[in-house]
């Protein structure tokens, strides 16, 4: 299945060195390409986890680390109770594409944060306590930082380096 969340560029610095690339490219070398950008891209998200957000996250609520120690899950990191987040987010590449994503159902409200609000009960039920709503504050762990942007163009330099090279070009 296809990720349900991903990280998209837009900056115009890096988009305008990945055309100019394309542009030189065949199949082959596009394909490598993509990946070397999916395997940076992974490892910015890694980091993300890593250092528990590149800015960092909210901290959890008092009620999450209370229910974490009953759980023997405290201390831990945010976002990290069992891992299954984390170990869920997966490369994809193509000679056009370089993504990285996850498929987990619950992994947009921790992206973007929102409100749970209880559909089929009167409340919801979270360690013991009840409430009627809860709200999730954005974690955003697919995120690039300007220097991650910074590390790409550099990836995607290097790159194109590498084919003149191949070519005999410089």
């Amino acid at each position: 299945m296809p990720p349900i969340l991903k990280i998209e560029l837009k900056n115009p610095d890096v988009l305008k060195l990945l055309g100019r690339a394309v542009q030189q490219m065949d199949a082959r070398q596009g394909n490598e390409l993509m990946k070397r950008i999916s395997g940076s891209l992974l490892a910015a998200v890694e980091d993300n986890f890593e250092d528990q957000g590149r800015p960092k996250w909210e901290p959890l609520s008092a009620l999450t680390i209370e229910q974490r120690k009953k759980d023997g899950h405290w201390p831990g990191k945010i976002l990290q109770r069992s891992g299954r987040l984390k170990n869920s987010i997966t490369q994809h590449w193509s000679p056009s594409l370089a993504a990285v994503g996850t498929n987990l159902i619950y992994a947009r409200i921790q992206q973007s944060g929102g409100v749970i609000r209880a559909k089929k009960a009167k409340a919801l039920r979270f360690g013991g306590v009840m409430a009627q709503s809860v709200r999730i504050p954005a974690r955003e762990f697919l995120k690039l930082t300007d220097q991650d942007m910074v590390d790409l163009s550099e990836d995607i330099n290097d790159w194109y380096d590498e084919i003149l090279r191949q070519n005999k070009l410089i």
